[in-house]
């Protein structure tokens, strides 16, 4: 506590010379929390899941997680998302910029192993000694390593089982955010939820999302209301049609195959008041409603019939494409995104 809130005093000071008012105010929120006598922390863990794989050396999922810039690493080229832009998302809900993660992995020889970091990202800056600190600074072991003790951590950030626990410190709290919350992972894993390969719980309210729930949730007062706060009320309605489509029995499948997609399924819900769009689902996950980068935003179909549709790709093949062309929020697709002007030709044609 000591050193960050020296690094944060000298980034304080460093900001008022540059005069960056957003910076001063940010800093001197910083200092006004850390120096308070309790912290709100955002707790997020999961379970029955692999954990982040160490040891935290290049190429392991922990060291993309909480080292690397711009990575991706995960076991499976299918897997659901990636470490890459997308990771620094939690850093956005901490009034500190600052995150600790620890996690439980089984090594190649099939033992338990623990690792344990904090991670602060700040802005570079001269410390009491007049020496020169970057923006990031870490906690854990000498040479910013992690620690692999779990005997040694505070209680709060031990763990008992395999997987991650994510902590926000100095969680930035608004109104209605679990409701919030509860609406994002909704629109986005319904598939998923509904399938029974994902089950999200969140404390104070306890709400549960599973599949005998989901159904219930997306017609829940308080998340309709917190999704027209965050303005994503458009995109509940819209995720409830694409629900509607993959549960009723009214829904038509067809399965096809596509040169190096493989099989895909299209399932498709006609019924007046719906509003004629398709999305295209990954691994459970929604990804996107446009393939707008290829031509076709899909959102004219004057001549049909009110409908939605999921479109989904069944084989490994399809699914590692589609990932390899979906950015880094996973909410849309670009063949520029693949470096090799073959691969791209070839994605862009599949596609």
């Amino acid at each position: 506590q000591k050193t960050l809130l020296s690094s944060i005093n000298s980034c304080l000071e460093k900001s008022k010379r540059a005069e960056d008012k957003k910076s001063v105010a940010f800093f001197q929120n910083a200092k006004q929390l850390i120096e308070a006598d309790t912290l709100k922390v955002l707790h997020i863990s999961d379970t029955n899941t692999k954990g982040l794989k160490g040891p935290c050396i290049p190429g392991t999922p922990f060291h993309s997680l909480v080292k690397s810039t711009g990575v991706s690493n995960k076991d499976q080229p299918t897997s659901g998302g990636s470490f890459g832009i997308g990771k620094n998302a939690v850093y956005a809900i901490s009034d500190l910029q600052t995150v600790f993660y620890s996690t439980i992995y089984k090594n190649d020889s099939g033992e338990d192993k623990f690792l344990a970091q904090g991670k602060s990202i700040l802005i570079s800056h001269s410390d009491g000694n007049d020496e020169s600190r970057r923006a990031t600074g870490y906690w854990g072991m000498e040479g910013f390593s992690p620690i692999k003790d779990r005997s040694t951590v505070p209680k709060w950030l031990s763990r008992e089982e395999q997987g991650t626990s994510i902590y926000a410190i100095g969680f930035r709290e608004i109104e209605n955010w679990q409701y919030r919350m509860a609406a994002s992972l909704i629109i986005n894993f319904f598939v998923a939820i509904h399938r029974e390969e994902m089950v999200f719980r969140l404390s104070d309210p306890d709400i549960k999302i599973d599949k005998s729930s989901l159904y219930e949730l997306f017609n829940n007062a308080s998340i309709i209301s917190a999704a027209y706060e965050s303005n994503q009320a458009d995109e509940l309605q819209y995720a409830s049609f694409l629900y509607e489509c993959l549960t009723s029995e009214e829904s038509k499948e067809t399965k096809f195959t596509i040169p190096d997609i493989g099989e895909v399924s299209v399932r498709v819900l006609i019924k007046d008041k719906l509003p004629k769009r398709l999305s295209l689902i990954r691994n459970g996950m929604v990804i996107t409603d446009s393939l707008e980068k290829f031509g076709d935003r899909f959102r004219s179909f004057p001549m049909y019939k009110d409908f939605v549709a999921l479109v989904e790709p069944l084989d490994e093949t399809g699914s590692t494409l589609i990932k390899t062309l979906e950015n880094p929020k996973h909410d849309g697709l670009s063949a520029e995104r693949i470096t090799d002007e073959y691969d791209r030709n070839k994605a862009t044609i599949a596609v």
